[in-house]
């Protein structure tokens, strides 16, 4: 025992002198101990942990996948559901009942019958018509429709109302489901007379297909529940409702295992169309039972060698760590010493020369970190600058920042080319355009901005440094310091002058048309209004003439039968002022110079507008022709100038001149837009009353005037506008009230030099013998028809008359002898007359003829300038203008000698 004894004694020696308790080789061993019997303790959990964590990142994979497969089944329906929307809009069937739906205001009959005939072909669940108020107007099944009777509480039902098509996915009571709802517009309406609502549910048909095409059983859930599964095994009771919902809102998945009952549910966000939903993707995992149990036996093996291991490496430590502390130790006494004459007690025990160098390599580390930080952060301050600076010198608008003394610090190139002062002249000084005069709006709005109010595109207007008037968009924002303070204010501008000249001009064309169709409008009324009276006149004026003829001056009924004629005359000439202003008369149209015109009227003009009136003409050398009607060119100036004299009752002075006039560029007044072009002008100009705007802008409409009751009929100047636009000319009137009026009118210059000459046609002095020539008569109006037959007849004529086109044809082809002359109403019913003379001619080459029309449009279409042996006669008629213009026709049938 002896040596034994010694032996032990001598370890034991050694190792006090190792003194462990100073080194960091013991706390390390025991918790290298420690923590080898933690992991022996908690090796059962670890190990289940990791094989749930393993199938976890397993499920979370097949959740992807089958997401994307989802998708691509929802797109599918999506893009078929979308398509026959498409196609079932447009359905003829389905128009058409909408349409006699509308019309009838509820008949629906053959509205459904369309649809019953629809819904077996389109393998839809879901297959409604509603009205725009929302109320169902066919239902396939029993499928209640949201917002039913109320569509303001359904957003897609109102966005489908403005004739959007709109798919979204909709909460039904039968369930949810993926719906299109589109506008059904009926025949010529622009907005939609009903909704279609189209689709199919999300139902558990919807989840089996899912778990067909993944393998794998799937559930559709919301916040408040499961309502749609691939199976019916009571399994939908095991989801967590909160799960789903913070699926949804968090959008991210979330995996569950239930470890009691071997099951997995990972909750997966999806959106079908625009609703969010749940996927819930349940997997069984029994399979991992009997692999958890055989790695829990095996690292609880492996857990004791690793116990055993790190006693072992743990004790190796301690041995080598101990000696070289020892020298640290004696060199740490020595210095002491060799100091402060300290001994053993006054040396720290532990180990805090490493704390302290492991302090401060940690604060090194931190310094080093901190400057490394804030370099990065100066350059991306440094390219964020270089980036700002390049934007703003690049970009197209006018940047300018200036502080709140309006130093500018900011003047892009834009600012530059906008408003003309340059950098070196803008950055430094006070903002030249807050310094200028003519900008008071700029200055206001960049004073509320340094108040810290804040702009965008508002409309202001500027000069720039030419003084040239410029139209901004301003946006404009304060700029604050590191105190929140407002230190500056930027200023974006935008040059919108050529958008509001062009909004200008836009809004002056869309006067111009709106004039133009108010213009066509009365005139297609006032020509219509005197083709109706043509007729009736033509019977008052002509058997009045005829009953004047047949009495004497002694007959007591002869003055009034005067009356009755005259006052046919006078609505003979108004409808004749209709005619005019409506553009519907027949034209002769010739080139002259309407110098002429003034010329020959000028004494008549004289005696007309009075002495107290000074009256002068000026006409222009060379005067270029125009293609007009004499006589209407006579009617327009004759208007203007009594038109003048009653706007100058004290007297004044009235100037008539012609002259040549080119342009250049398109005229634009109001709503009057001359092209460019040559023209020959006729102006007609007064010192009188003129007028105003309101008048100005109803100066043209039938029966308007300004003069008192009584005194004018409203039609001189209507007349006139009527001539000049058939004419193909154009009107200015410049006046002003206390300024007098200027009528000035434009007719494009003819091609010709020369005006034509008309050459004299001789009139019949003599009436033709009886019998000696035949008139084949075809009217329509049978009044007209009469009167002209007695006029004829007690001309002489021999009468074959006819109620329309196709009788006269008859009577043409049966008549064996011959026929002198044609007389035919324009417009009849069935053949007309400008076919009737066709045919006729066809039959009896050479024969005249003469048309008759108390509306004259299709004469001016269809005749246009009337050739050779054609002639026209405006009604109403008159024995004395039909018997003239008869001897006229038959006298140049003759050969020009009077019959």
């Amino acid at each position: 025992m002896g040596p034994i004894s010694g032996i032990f004694g001598d370890v034991w020696a050694g190792i006090r002198k190792l003194r462990p308790r100073n080194t960091i080789a013991v706390p390390i061993v025991l918790l290298l101990l420690i923590i080898g019997a933690g992991i022996l303790t908690a090796g059962y959990y670890i190990n289940k942990s990791v094989f749930h964590a393993v199938f976890e990142e397993r499920e979370s994979n097949k959740a992807g996948n089958i997401h994307l497969t989802i998708e691509s089944i929802v797109s599918t329906e999506v893009n078929r559901i979308s398509s026959l929307a498409k196609i079932l809009k447009n359905d003829t069937d389905i128009v058409y009942g909408l349409f006699h739906y509308s019309g009838t205001r509820g008949d629906t009959t053959p509205l459904k019958s369309a649809m019953r005939q629809l819904y077996p072909k389109m393998n839809l669940q879901v297959f409604v018509m509603s009205d725009i108020k929302g109320n169902v107007l066919y239902r396939a099944g029993k499928e209640k429709v949201p917002g039913e009777g109320k569509p303001d509480t359904m957003p897609a039902f109102n966005r489908a109302l403005k004739g959007d098509q709109v798919i979204t996915a909709v909460h039904t009571p039968e369930g949810f489901g993926i719906w299109a709802i589109v506008p059904v517009h009926a025949f010529g309406k622009a907005k939609p007379s009903g909704l279609l609502v189209l689709g199919n549910r999300i139902d558990d048909d919807f989840a089996k297909r899912i778990a067909r095409e993944t393998g794998s059983q799937v559930f559709l859930a919301t916040p408040d529940g499961v309502f749609a599964g691939s199976y019916d095994t009571g399994s939908a009771g095991a989801i967590n409702p909160l799960l789903a919902r913070s699926s949804i809102e968090e959008h991210r998945p979330i995996f569950h295992m239930d470890r009691k009952n071997y099951r997995s549910h990972t909750y997966v966000p999806i959106r079908i169309v625009d609703g969010q939903f749940c996927l819930v993707i349940e997997t069984d995992t029994s399979v991992i039972k009997d692999l958890l149990a055989m790695n829990r036996t095996r690292m609880v093996q492996w857990g004791f060698i690793l116990l055993v291991g790190i006693a072992m490496v743990g004790t190796g430590l301690t041995l080598l760590l101990v000696w070289p502390l020892n020298r640290l130790r004696g060199k740490a006494l020595q210095a002491i010493r060799e100091y402060s004459g300290a001994g053993l007690d006054a040396v720290p025990r532990g180990n805090e020369i490493s704390t302290l160098v492991r302090a401060n390599d940690i604060m090194l580390d931190t310094i080093k970190n901190h400057l490394a930080e804030r370099t990065r952060a100066e350059d991306a301050l440094r390219e964020t600058s270089h980036t700002l600076y390049a934007l703003i010198e690049a970009s197209p608008l006018a940047v300018v920042v200036s502080d709140a003394s309006c130093t500018v610090q900011v003047w892009n190139p834009a600012a530059v080319r906008m408003f003309g002062w340059t950098e070196a002249e803008a950055i430094g000084h006070s903002n030249p355009l807050l310094s200028s005069e003519g900008n008071p709006e700029l200055r206001t709005i960049c004073n509320l901005v340094l108040h810290g109010e804040k702009f965008s595109n508002s409309e202001i207007c500027v000069r720039d440094r030419a003084g040239s008037e410029i139209f901004l968009a301003f946006s404009g924002a304060p700029l604050l310091d590191a105190q929140g303070e407002i230190a500056s204010m930027m200023a974006i501008m935008t040059d919108i002058t050529d958008a509001k000249s062009a909004e200008e001009a836009l809004h002056r064309s869309e006067e111009q048309l709106r004039q133009s169709m108010k213009m066509e409008a009365v005139g297609k009324l006032a020509g219509g209004v005197a083709h109706d009276f043509n007729n009736l006149l033509s019977v008052i004026t002509g058997y009045s003439e005829l009953l004047l003829t047949r009495t004497d001056g002694r007959n007591p009924a002869r003055r009034e039968i005067e009356e009755i004629h005259k006052a046919g005359e006078r609505a003979a000439a108004l409808t004749q002022q209709l005619l005019a202003f409506s553009r519907r008369q027949v034209l002769k149209p010739k080139r002259l110079r309407m110098g002429d015109v003034v010329e020959n009227l000028g004494k008549m003009l004289r005696r007309l507008i009075g002495e107290d009136i000074d009256f002068a003409t000026e006409s222009q050398e060379d005067l270029w022709t125009v293609r007009a009607d004499p006589n209407q060119i006579e009617q327009i100036l004759m208007n203007l100038c009594i038109n003048a004299r009653d706007a100058m009752p004290a007297g004044g002075k009235l100037v008539v001149s012609t002259a040549n006039v080119t342009l250049e560029s398109p005229l634009a007044e109001r709503e009057l837009t001359i092209p460019p072009g040559r023209y020959a002008t006729l102006r007609v100009a007064d010192n009188g009353s003129g007028m105003d705007e309101v008048i100005l802008s109803r100066i043209f409409e039938p029966f308007f005037t300004t003069k008192g009751h009584g005194k004018g009929t409203g039609l001189g100047l209507a007349t006139v506008y009527g001539i000049v636009k058939q004419s193909e000319g154009y009107i200015r009137i410049v006046s002003a009230p206390g300024k007098g009026t200027t009528f000035s009118v434009y007719l494009p210059a003819a091609e010709g030099e020369e005006p034509e000459t008309e050459e004299n046609r001789p009139e019949a002095e003599r009436e033709c013998p009886a019998g000696k020539w035949t008139i084949l008569l075809a009217e329509d109006e049978e009044m007209v028809r009469e009167l002209a037959i007695e006029i004829f007849r007690g001309a002489g004529y021999t009468v074959l008359d006819a109620p329309n086109g196709a009788a006269a044809l008859a009577i043409c082809d049966r008549h064996e002898g011959g026929i002198d002359l044609l007389v035919t109403d324009l417009v009849m019913p069935g053949m007309n007359g400008i076919e009737l003379a066709r045919r006729v001619c066809e039959s009896r080459p050479g024969i005249p003829v003469l048309f008759m029309s108390g509306y004259a449009e299709d004469a001016r279409e269809r005749l246009g300038d009337l050739d050779d042996g054609r002639d026209f006669l405006q009604k109403p008629i008159t024995p004395t203008k039909l018997s003239r213009k008869v001897r006229e026709i038959l006298s140049e049938r003759a050969g020009g000698i009077s019959v």
